[in-house]
């Protein structure tokens, strides 16, 4: 297998026959995914009408794990009048940009590229809300005054409040576990489990979204520890769904709420 870091170039590179190489990214070497070549968006001419529903989130929406069977799923049902998009990005958190070396690859915070990743695709249907794990990840004394519950609430109370101004659905996810997480991607404190936990119950009580699609409950598992992602369903580091992890995600969706119909 050949393991190259991402590359980022400008121009027209599609009779490119060879792209630049570089060695092993410190993401690969930590064990998290590959990077793949991607393409920010592809346009189509077609006599029929279609319907968007945008996923976004951080890297378990990037990962494409539960979005690539929720769209067949969609796909089977509908016979592609949806198409999901994703608009995950891995490390991205809501509220907070981390001021750190991998902070410029997590790209702006949710609140800041929502308008750009969200409100720039045309014909949506829904939006499936999928953030706030990384959040908790970064509270501490220091951050506390920017993740914290009631900014939370504000954030996503904002933009489903922008979504539904412009008649679109919204689909939020409760935040699902990261107890037990990989030594390399940090210590998740108690404090932080907090959080999570008050961000979820926030979530499962506000009666403003079209559906709630409980992940965290799909997921779960407990020891003496306290709740954290079931085994079998992980990639391994307790965290990132692994495809069946996914396919338990995806299977959570209801498809007539999700679209409305």
């Amino acid at each position: 297998m050949i393991e190259e870091e991402a590359v980022v170039m400008n121009g027209n590179h599609t009779h490119d026959r060879q792209l630049i190489q570089k060695k092993p990214t410190i993401a690969q070497k930590i064990g998290s995914y590959h990077p793949i070549p991607a393409i920010e968006r592809i346009e189509v001419l077609s006599e029929e009408e279609h319907k968007v529903i945008v996923a976004f989130g951080d890297s378990i929406t990037s990962m494409n794990r539960y979005c690539k069977p929720l769209n067949r799923r969609l796909y089977r049902e509908y016979d592609g009048k949806y198409l999901l998009m994703n608009s995950g990005i891995s490390g991205n958190c809501l509220l907070y940009e981390p001021d750190s070396f991998f902070g410029i690859m997590f790209g702006d915070k949710g609140v800041t590229r929502f308008a750009r990743d969200v409100l720039d695709f045309e014909k949506i249907q829904s939006v499936i809300l999928a953030l706030g794990v990384n959040d908790v990840s970064y509270y501490n004394e220091k951050t506390k005054g920017i993740i914290n519950l009631e900014n939370y609430k504000a954030a996503i109370t904002n933009i489903t409040n922008e979504l539904h101004k412009r008649g679109i659905r919204v689909i939020m996810t409760t935040i699902t576990p990261r107890l037990k997480v990989a030594r390399t991607m940090g210590v998740f404190t108690k404090e932080m489990e907090e959080q999570r936990l008050l961000f979820n119950q926030w979530i499962r009580s506000a009666d403003i979204f079209d559906d709630l699609v409980d992940q965290e409950e799909a997921v779960r598992d407990y020891d003496a520890e306290g709740m954290y992602f079931k085994e079998g369903l992980h990639q391994g580091d307790h965290l990132h769904p692994n495809h069946l992890g996914g396919s338990v995600m995806a299977d959570n969706f209801n498809l007539k709420k999700l679209v409305g119909e």
